[in-house]
């Protein structure tokens, strides 16, 4: 049930008797459920992780995101083969994208942080892994801790090569906003925009 808005936003009211169905999707705001989560997720420990981020195991008290998750959903199911998600620093992408996302793909989704190495050995440790969705998070880290425009490059072109032998893989780029104009240019540059 949508209660007043307040200053900090929308706030939801849920009878706890539906919490308790863990089998059963919980529809909020009048849209239909997200696909339900594997059987194997459960319940964590602790259901509010503080300033760390949401992972897969917390997906089932991973609220109040419904609307982009089932918009990421779509697009992965039938968007172009790269994907763009991009906001603030601490908006909670790399939550969306574990505890959201990646539990409801319709295959295994891995998702890694640029490493040390760079972002091309990044996407060569994701392409490693049996995985239907690919997920390079913090992309940013290429300008902030390497060596900016030649490291996106090396990882377009990683791209460009699963794309052309791959046909269409799903792959996420996450990163903060402030980067989007150079994330663009990189992308086109190689024939990804």
């Amino acid at each position: 049930y949508a209660l007043p808005r307040s200053e900090g936003g929308t706030l939801l009211a849920v009878p706890v008797e539906v919490l308790r169905d863990v089998d059963g999707p919980l529809a909020v705001g009048g849209m239909p459920p997200l696909p339900p989560l594997p059987s194997t997720v459960g319940f964590p420990a602790v259901p509010f992780p503080g300033l760390a981020r949401y992972t897969a195991d917390d997906a089932r008290v991973f609220f109040g995101r419904t609307r982009d998750v089932r918009r990421l959903l779509g697009l992965l199911s039938s968007g172009p083969p790269v994907l763009l998600l991009f906001g603030a620093s601490g908006v909670g992408k790399s939550s969306l994208l574990q505890a959201g996302v990646g539990p409801r793909s319709t295959g295994p989704m891995r998702m890694a942080p640029r490493g040390e190495g760079g972002l091309a050995d990044t996407w060569a440790h994701l392409m490693d892994a049996e995985a239907t969705l690919r997920v390079v998070d913090q992309v940013e880290e290429a300008w902030t801790r390497g060596d900016g425009r030649r490291e996106l490059d090396a990882l377009c072109q990683a791209i460009a090569a699963a794309v052309s032998s791959e046909g269409r893989p799903q792959v996420v780029l996450s990163f903060r906003k402030e980067w989007l104009p150079e994330v663009e240019a990189a992308l086109r540059a190689h024939g990804l925009g």
